[in-house]
């Protein structure tokens, strides 16, 4: 029975011989009425709340492009802890410098915008290749669509020729995906990284990144040009 019908009851003829009942339950119903007009303020402010939280993490992404470098690179860690690459070297390792390659590549190249999402992408290039993370576990960490399209770009499928795979980056035209792999080649190609690897093996990843580079650049150019 609702609140109104117990008031309706309580004009009742027989019960309104007894005034002090119906005063005493017309008190309870009026401390009644006060507490629910008080929820529903409650739900209305929560609600009120939850909308500009809402707003509020919709223009982080926009202006951010998702969580911050420093939290990015927290994340990155937790998610390769463990990993190692042919040397030994941690994987977070060769992400951060990634980063840093990004960050010349910026400079060098002039690049108009998007920093933060391309040195965001430098750091989560290997994510989903090389940890339990997916494409939805990105979104639902509040990456931007833009970012997380170019990690999956990254991703390199084992089955895939390699310089299929960079082909198919490079006529993507995904300006972050592209950057991305200029960076990430950067670092896969530099000398101090061979040290103490196989010779065959060395042999093999001088042959894999052959002319990778050079795909990658006027690739960009090309992009730029638009």
């Amino acid at each position: 029975m609702s609140v109104a019908h117990i008031r309706e009851a309580l004009t009742d003829p027989i019960i309104a011989l007894y005034p002090d009942f119906t005063k005493a339950v017309g008190g309870v119903l009026d401390q009644i009425d006060a507490h629910s007009a008080r929820v529903n303020d409650l739900l209305v402010a929560n609600n009120r709340y939850q909308e500009e939280a809402r707003e509020a993490r919709a223009e982080v992404r926009r202006v951010f492009g998702g969580p911050t470098l420093m939290q990015t690179r927290m994340i990155v860690k937790a998610a390769l802890s463990g990993e190692t690459d042919k040397s030994g070297d941690p994987k977070y390792n060769h992400c951060l410098r990634v980063e840093e390659h990004a960050h010349d590549i910026i400079r060098e190249w002039r690049l108009p915008g998007l920093h933060h999402d391309i040195r965001t992408v430098a750091l989560t290039h290997d994510l989903i290749e090389d940890s339990d993370l997916d494409s939805m576990d990105l979104s639902n960490l509040g990456y931007h669509k833009n970012v997380v399209r170019a990690v999956v770009l990254l991703t390199h499928d084992e089955g895939t020729d390699y310089h299929d795979y960079i082909d198919r980056l490079c006529a993507s035209g995904d300006y972050l995906a592209i950057v991305g792999k200029m960076a990430d080649n950067r670092d896969n190609t530099d000398p101090k990284r061979y040290v103490g690897l196989d010779e065959d093996f060395a042999a093999y990843l001088n042959k894999r990144y052959a002319g990778v580079r050079e795909k990658l650049e006027t690739a960009l150019k090309d992009l730029l040009k638009r």
